[in-house]
């Protein structure tokens, strides 16, 4: 070990320990860290010591091995009456009712983009009868195929 200097009075000494391990830690140093403290039940700053650490630096690694910031399960017991259960069941099944309307509305839409954009590109023709009777032949079928011949029964 090399001498240090007292700041005050400049005398010279070697000290007790070396200076202690600063930076990352290895997994041998994990692995010691927790059995000391685990099984052989000693304390932080005689962990420190063996390791060569300080006392904060140790408590701190031990504090995140040991699952430090991990979110922790929270049970919470509720007394509820009848009534305001069926109340909250209730508002759960309005909500779980307006999410299905919503994907539903969702489909609906792209549904009736894509038949937009059938419609669009077939009646791309002349408009005259000649033009139209087999495009709108053409159509039908189309329709038929895409919504399983429940459209002429939504036409009505």
């Amino acid at each position: 070990m090399k001498p240090v200097k007292c700041p005050e009075c400049g005398h010279e000494f070697i000290p007790e320990r070396d200076e202690p391990k600063l930076g990352t830690w290895t997994t041998q140093e994990d692995e010691q860290l927790l059995h000391s403290y685990q099984a052989e039940r000693k304390l932080i700053r005689e962990i420190a010591d063996e390791l060569g650490r300080t006392q904060d630096a140790t408590r701190n690694r031990l504090y995140e091995l040991r699952g430090a910031g991990k979110a922790k399960a929270v049970s919470v017991a509720v007394q509820m009456t009848s009534k305001e259960y069926d109340e909250m069941r209730a508002a759960r099944d309005n909500l779980k009712a307006a999410k299905a309307a919503e994907r539903q509305l969702k489909n609906t839409e792209a549904e009736l983009a894509s038949l937009y954009s059938a419609v669009s590109e077939l009646i791309s023709a002349k408009r005259n009868h000649k033009n139209t009777a087999p495009q709108y032949d053409k159509l039908s079928e189309l329709a038929e195929t895409y919504y399983g011949g429940v459209f002429e029964e939504a036409a009505i």
